[in-house]
C-alpha cells in the first residue's frame, strides 16, 4: 500500500522506491492546501520546515531533495503549489517545472533560488509563475504562498485553473504582434516605441508587469508605468524574453477580426477611462498609473478564453456584436467560470498586485470583492460600465454601476464627477 499522505512529511531518497517518509500523521482536511518544496540542500529544507511549521494546520506540506523524488511525490498526491530550486543535480529546477507543466498542470509552479544567471532565469519565465529570491524571509514566503494557496476558492474546479495554469503566457493579436515582434527584432529598438506598444496590448502588458512584480531580474517593483516597467528589465531582457519559447506569440485565431479589434479598443478605452477618474483622486502618479493598468487588464481572462477555448470565445464575441451587448452579459448565461474569474486567477498566480488582481475578478460585480484593493477596483468598475454604455449607444447615466457598493466606500456622492471624468478619458482614447 501507498505511504499515508500527513500534513507534514519528507520525501526521502533512502526511502524504498522513493516512497514518502512521514514526520507527522493525519486525516487530510479538504480546505488544506498542498504544497510541495524542493530542494538539493538539506538545511535548506530544515529551515523551511522550522518556517512554516506555524503553518501546518493550514497546509500539507511535503520537502523533496530533487526533482526526481518531486515527480515521484507528484505522482502519489496532487499538490496544489510546487516551489523548487534551480540549480539542483541531475534534474534542474527548470526541468522539474516543465514536467511538472506537462504532467500536473493545475499545480502552481513557483521557484525559491538563490542568486542566477541572466540564461538560467530566461529558462523561467514561461514556466514559473513567480520567483523568489534567497535568502527570503519568511513573511515573504507565507504572504506569498498564502495568496496562491487562496486563488483556488475563486477558481474552485481543477479544470478552470489548469486552464489559466499551464499557460506560459496570454496571446497576443496577430497585428499587435507582428508590430512588436517587429520593433524587438529592430537592430536599435526605440524604448518608447516598445512602450507605446507593450500599454497597446494587453498580453504583453501582463507578461511584463509579471516579471517586474517578481524577482525573476531584480527586486520586485510595483509599477503604474508600462514604459518604467520595460527600463526595469533592459531592452536586451525584454527581447531575450521574446524569444523564449511560447512567450511572445500570436493569437491562433483568425475569425472574428472586428470582435477581436472590440476588445483591444475596449481595453484601451477602459485604461484611459479609469486613469483619468484616479487623477481626479490622487496625486500619485504610481497610484494613478497602477488604476491605468487594471483598467488596461480588467478583460484579460477573455484572452484566457480566447487561448483555451477558441470556439466558445468566437460564439460569444459574435453574439455579443450581433446583440450589441458586452460579452460577459452573454457569458454569465452560459457555463462554465467566467472571464472575470479566469482573469483575476491569472493575475494573482503571476504575483501581480491587488488593485489589478480585484479589478479583473470583480469588475463586474464589485460587491463580491475581498476587499483588498476596493477604491481601485471602484474606478475601474466605474470606468467600464461608463465605457460600455457609451460603446452600446447610450448615455453614462444609464451605465450599469453598484451604487450600493460605492455608498459603502462613501463614493456615490463622487459618481457624476467620476462619469464626467471616464467620458472624457474614453473620448480622448478615440481621438488618439
Amino acid at each position: 500500500m501507498p505511504p499515508s499522505f500527513a500534513p507534514w512529511k519528507t520525501c526521502s531518497r533512502s526511502a524504498s522506491n522513493g516512497s514518502i517518509a512521514s514526520a507527522a500523521h493525519g486525516r487530510r482536511s479538504p480546505r488544506m492546501s498542498r504544497i510541495l518544496f524542493v530542494d538539493d540542500e538539506p538545511k535548506v529544507l530544515e529551515g523551511l520546515r522550522r518556517m512554516l511549521r506555524g503553518m501546518r494546520h493550514q497546509w500539507e506540506m511535503a520537502f523533496c531533495p530533487g526533482g526526481a523524488e518531486a515527480l515521484e511525490c507528484l505522482g502519489q498526491r496532487e499538490f496544489d503549489v510546487v516551489v523548487t530550486d534551480m540549480r539542483m543535480p541531475g534534474m534542474d529546477g527548470a526541468e522539474l517545472l516543465e514536467e511538472v507543466l506537462v504532467r500536473h498542470p493545475a499545480a502552481a509552479r513557483v521557484v525559491l533560488s538563490g542568486q542566477c544567471d541572466r540564461d538560467t532565469v530566461l529558462k523561467t519565465v514561461g514556466l514559473a509563475h513567480q520567483f523568489l529570491t534567497k535568502p527570503c524571509d519568511s513573511e515573504t514566503v507565507k504572504r506569498t504562498l498564502q495568496r496562491i494557496a487562496g486563488l483556488g476558492a475563486r477558481l474552485p474546479d481543477p479544470w478552470h485553473r489548469q486552464m489559466v495554469s499551464r499557460l506560459r503566457s496570454l496571446p497576443t493579436p496577430a497585428p499587435l504582434y507582428a508590430r512588436l515582434k517587429g520593433e524587438l527584432e529592430a537592430d536599435r529598438p526605440g524604448s518608447e516605441g516598445i512602450a507605446k506598444l507593450l500599454s497597446g496590448d494587453v498580453a504583453s502588458a501582463a507578461k511584463v508587469l509579471q516579471l517586474v512584480s517578481s524577482s525573476f531580474f531584480g527586486t520586485p517593483q510595483r509599477v503604474g508605468d508600462l514604459g518604467r516597467a520595460a527600463g526595469l528589465l533592459g531592452l536586451d531582457t525584454l527581447k531575450a524574453v521574446a524569444r523564449c519559447p511560447g512567450v511572445l506569440r500570436p493569437l491562433a485565431l483568425e475569425t472574428n477580426p472586428q470582435g477581436i479589434e472590440s476588445l483591444v479598443a475596449h481595453a484601451a478605452r477602459v485604461q484611459a477611462a479609469a486613469r483619468r477618474i484616479a487623477e481626479i483622486e490622487s496625486r500619485d502618479p504610481v497610484v494613478v498609473g497602477e488604476i491605468g493598468l487594471a483598467g488596461l487588464l480588467h478583460d484579460a481572462g477573455l484572452w484566457v478564453l480566447a487561448d483555451a477555448q477558441p470556439d466558445r470565445f468566437s460564439q460569444l464575441l459574435a453574439a455579443a456584436r450581433a446583440e450589441r451587448v458586452s460579452p460577459w452579459q452573454l457569458e454569465a448565461q452560459g457555463a462554465g467560470a467566467t472571464h472575470a474569474a479566469l482573469g483575476g486567477y491569472l493575475l494573482g498566480l503571476w504575483g501581480l498586485g491587488d488593485a489589478l488582481v480585484e479589478s479583473a475578478a470583480f469588475h463586474h460585480a464589485p460587491s463580491q470583492s475581498t476587499g483588498a484593493a476596493d477604491h481601485a477596483l471602484a474606478i475601474v468598475h466605474v470606468a467600464n460600465a461608463v465605457v460600455e454604455a457609451l460603446e452600446a449607444g447610450r448615455g453614462p447615466e444609464q451605465a450599469d454601476i453598484d451604487r450600493p457598493f460605492l455608498a459603502r466606500l462613501a463614493r456615490l456622492e463622487r459618481l457624476p464627477a467620476w462619469c464626467q471624468a471616464a467620458v472624457r478619458g474614453t473620448w480622448s482614447e478615440a481621438a488618439a
